[in-house]
């Protein structure tokens, strides 16, 4: 382990998130900490987080518009584990030459530290035409996929996370060439525009030579020999506004009127899930229980709820969840993190991305089953919840990764890597930032 180095001075940090609410929470979790470090914090993501990034007092920078974000997940087909990937292509292609103007106009080569995501690559792409100093943030593990480990990428991926090596190297081969033809087409075309050879392995070339970091602890994705040598891992964020946003009066009045309910989400930017809350009210009426609907879009719940379910916009999970009986989410991090902190029984039901990598993780844990998304049916949901809430096996699983959470470091070794590019010490000389990975 290299051991980290003392404090930076101050430094100026422009953090660029990219994608929904579970996108960008960790990133101001991580712009907070800084903050409170002493460093100055600018953050350069859609219009549509302006008001949010603004309650927290980081400075905000615009990055893609509104529309585009309305847009973008409007389309039903976003959340298909192929066409949301062709999809997000389209709109990746579409942002990076915003993305290099933005950089061009607020970094500067030799004192600003861009900490940037993987799929944001009009960042690592001003790296090599300009030098920028960048560090590649990874929020899950998928995002740093080893030979040696499972690769799920798919739904139809979670059966295979226990088969023999070579089927998951020859897995992660097939995965790594269908990311280069799906979101690399575009980056080249902007690439042959500039005079820049095509890249041809996506996977390899979009972290950055100097850091990366990834955003999750080592016990719930241990550290592999073939990761980059420049990684450097910290804990959860778990930021949820919480601390910028009041709390619903009216959800406190219910949660202080009954029994925990059971909390149900499909994340943040989904605006496809009618099936799955008329399911979901369905469950809580079979078991009489009473539950909590999350979602930032009204036109998704049905019109009649059970008696004892109640639909709210957005609920803080710090808060919500510690006084829930269980939750059914996607599988986002973010979800899963805040589910792990609160030590309740989860069911997940992933769509695409990095949701049936996690899942697995979580059913690895002993604190999750997985339910796809065609199988999400009463019946079999009801059954599961009442097996998970009645076992005391769950419940020790549960009680052991809270503990885990709530005992983490937290993100220090993650700033101290950003404060130690800041100065020059990055792995291309020989240094690698921050606390690396063994």
């Amino acid at each position: 382990m290299t051991p980290l180095r003392t404090r930076a001075a101050s430094v100026d940090v422009l953090l660029m998130p990219l994608g929904t609410a579970g996108d960008v929470h960790p990133f101001l979790g991580l712009g907070l900490e800084l903050a409170a470090r002493g460093h100055r914090v600018r953050v350069a993501t859609n219009e549509s987080f302006a008001p949010l990034v603004q309650r927290t007092g980081l400075e905000f920078i615009q990055l893609s518009t509104a529309e585009q974000f309305r847009q973008a997940l409007a389309q039903p087909d976003v959340w298909h584990p192929r066409r949301g990937v062709q999809l997000m292509g389209r709109f990746l292609e579409e942002v990076l030459p915003e993305t290099l103007a933005v950089l061009q106009q607020h970094a500067q080569p030799g004192k600003t530290v861009v900490a940037a995501p993987a799929l944001l690559f009009g960042a690592r792409l001003a790296q090599e035409l300009w030098g920028l100093t960048l560090a590649t943030v990874h929020l899950q593990p998928i995002g740093l996929p080893s030979r040696h480990t499972a690769y799920v990428p798919h739904p139809l991926f979670m059966a295979t996370a226990s088969w023999p090596g070579w089927w998951q190297r020859l897995a992660q081969r097939a995965g790594s060439l269908l990311m280069d033809r799906w979101l690399a087409a575009g980056l080249n075309r902007q690439r042959r525009l500039l005079g820049l050879p095509p890249v041809r392995r996506l996977l390899e070339w979009w972290n950055s030579p100097q850091c990366v970091i990834g955003l999750f602890p080592s016990w719930f994705a241990p550290p592999q020999p073939d990761w980059p040598p420049q990684a450097v891992l910290a804990d959860f964020p778990r930021f949820d506004e919480s601390g910028v946003q009041q709390l619903d009066a009216e959800a406190v009045d219910f949660l202080a009127a009954g029994p925990p309910p059971i909390v149900f989400t499909p994340g943040s930017g989904m605006q496809h899930a009618h099936r799955f809350f008329e399911v979901s009210a369905e469950v809580c009426r079979r078991l009489r229980e009473r539950g909590v609907l999350l979602s930032r879009h009204a036109g998704q719940i049905p019109a009649h709820l059970p008696p004892g379910v109640k639909w709210f916009s957005y609920l803080p999970f710090s808060w919500i969840l510690p006084r829930a009986r269980a939750v059914v989410h996607h599988g986002g991090v973010g979800s899963l993190a805040q589910a792990l902190a609160a030590g309740i029984p989860q069911i997940i039901v992933p769509l695409a991305y990095d949701q049936p990598d996690n899942a697995v993780r979580a059913v690895r844990l002993g604190v999750a089953r997985v339910v796809r998304p065609g199988a999400y049916r009463v019946r079999r949901v009801a059954r599961l919840l009442q097996e998970l809430i009645g076992s005391d096996q769950v419940a020790r699983r549960a009680g052991e990764a809270a503990e885990r959470v709530k005992s983490g470091p937290g993100l220090a070794a993650a700033c101290q890597a950003l404060e130690e590019l800041a100065v020059g010490r990055t792995a291309a000389s020989g240094a690698p930032c921050g606390e690396a990975v063994p």
